[in-house]
């Protein structure tokens, strides 16, 4: 008997307290592969015994169809917690691939601040850059000094999708400037990160189709 077979024979059961010490032996992106041949009922009743981590991490690799299923048939004030710690770029995709009706059944569950990222990545066709970026990022202004970015980045970082480098804008609000981590860390705490940006920031417009940014990418020289 495989692992699916087990989870499906646990789950006729209810036998719930064996199926969850299996179930977290595993990592979620395995998790996600057993719902892909479960049943949407068998997902979801699979689903509802992972802690709220592990939920977050399957229900961003399932496709569309179970994840509409799983939403739908959670008790609404958890799903919207989930829709809610869910990237906005991610929830857009999703959103893309329903129907009329569906999409108005998700957007019920969607806290009015995450509607508002969601408005704007909706307006882009998701395959042109702006239906691809996320609107989850760190920016600081140039006149910061290094030791100022890392005490505030210890505050932000949980809500940032991505912390890998760090846009420095200027008093405007417009970008001119990233930074890596590891140069922020390197440098001298008083030093102001305008002067270890690196300034050459390579940028798309929003309504270019994803191959042209991505041989963009694939040309880039890092």
């Amino acid at each position: 008997m495989n692992t699916v077979e087990e989870i499906r024979d646990m789950l006729s059961k209810e036998d719930y307290t064996k199926l969850k010490s299996v179930i977290h032996k595993y990592h979620p992106v395995d998790i996600a592969e057993f719902f892909e041949e479960l049943s949407p009922q068998e997902s979801l009743n699979l689903f509802k015994i992972l802690d709220f981590d592990d939920a977050l991490q399957v229900l961003e690799e399932v496709d569309s169809d179970k994840k509409y299923f799983i939403l739908t048939k959670l008790e609404a004030n958890y799903a919207s917690k989930l829709i809610a710690e869910m990237s906005s770029d991610d929830v857009a995709d999703f959103l893309g691939d329903l129907k009329e009706e569906e999409k108005k059944q998700i957007l019920f569950l969607v806290e009015e601040s995450v509607k508002l990222d969601l408005k704007d990545l909706l307006a882009y066709d998701k395959n042109t850059a702006g239906g691809r970026m996320t609107t989850e990022y760190i920016a600081f202004s140039k006149n910061l000094k290094a030791k100022d970015v890392i005490n505030k980045l210890a505050e932000l970082a949980p809500d940032a999708e991505t912390i890998y480098y760090l846009y420095v804008v200027d008093l405007e609000g417009r970008l001119v400037g990233v930074i890596s981590l590891r140069d922020l860390i390197l440098v001298p705490e008083q030093t102001p990160i305008e002067d270890f940006m690196k300034t050459d920031v390579k940028k798309v417009n929003v309504m270019s189709h994803q191959e042209e940014v991505a041989r963009l990418i694939k040309n880039m020289v890092f």
